[in-house]
């Protein structure tokens, strides 16, 4: 398998550098006539780049993945049972040369089908060539597995439940919306109070004082024998209450 995916990566890479550089160009004449190589300031350090990237891996091997280095140390730690590293170095020479083979052989092929197009034409139309193009058709159905077991469910939970639920639901009352409808209901209620006369101050006041005195007395009883949690549950209600009650009545 990784004898075949050289195969493959040598017809594809060779096929781009031959289509790009080197084979016709299928561009309209308007777009090639401002075409033109870089200048030299912009040359000058993809040419250094180009150089350290052949150069410096091949003169930087044997440190960094050579027999018997210790560059990485233990960041990539290989228990001795699975350590084929030694093993490969007596891969009889034969089967070392069959990547290479493989790389010629695709850059063979890649170098017909891109200067020689009749010839590609007439394999893809031949009779192995439709055998190949029929065996190959729809994938053998992947695609379709993948877009309903796969696709569809990661759709429909990315907008039914993370983008609605979730994000538009969940999280956006708890967040912006919910405070922004909270703090609004609040004023509004808190601000039927404010009806200007002294006895409804006076009323108010002595509710809160009444409160906060029986929260500060039996705290204590309330920690022991009572969840408090209970108690904040019980005024929320009541304010909840009054306010919705003054609300039905106004309509």
């Amino acid at each position: 398998m990784g004898s075949l995916s050289v195969l493959f990566t040598s017809i594809y890479s060779f096929r781009l550098i031959f289509k790009t550089f080197l084979t016709p160009s299928n561009a309209y004449l308007k777009t090639l006539e401002k075409a033109h190589d870089a200048p030299f300031l912009m040359a000058f350090p993809l040419i250094l780049l180009a150089l350290g990237s052949i150069v410096v891996g091949f003169l930087g091997k044997d440190m960094m993945i050579g027999l018997g280095s210790n560059f990485w140390g233990n960041s990539l730690f290989v228990l001795p049972h699975n350590l084929s590293l030694l093993e490969s170095e007596y891969i009889p020479q034969p089967q070392k040369m069959i990547p290479l083979s493989l790389i010629i052989l695709g850059i063979i092929i890649a170098y017909i089908f891109s200067f020689y197009p009749k010839n590609a034409y007439f394999l893809k139309t031949s009779s192995l060539g439709l055998k190949i193009y029929h065996f190959l058709n729809k994938r053998w159905f992947f695609d379709k597995l993948y877009n309903d077991l796969v696709g569809e469910k990661t759709l429909y939970f990315g907008y039914h439940i993370s983008f609605k639920t979730l994000d538009k639901g969940f999280f956006e009352i708890l967040g912006p919306y919910g405070i922004s409808q909270f703090f609004q209901r609040s004023t509004r209620y808190i601000a039927n109070f404010q009806t200007g006369m002294i006895y409804h101050y006076a009323v108010v006041i002595l509710i809160g004082l009444t409160v906060l005195i029986s929260i500060i007395g039996i705290w204590d009883f309330l920690e022991v024998f009572v969840d408090n949690r209970l108690y904040f549950i019980f005024l929320t209600t009541f304010l909840f209450y009054n306010y919705y009650s003054s609300e039905g009545s106004n309509q």
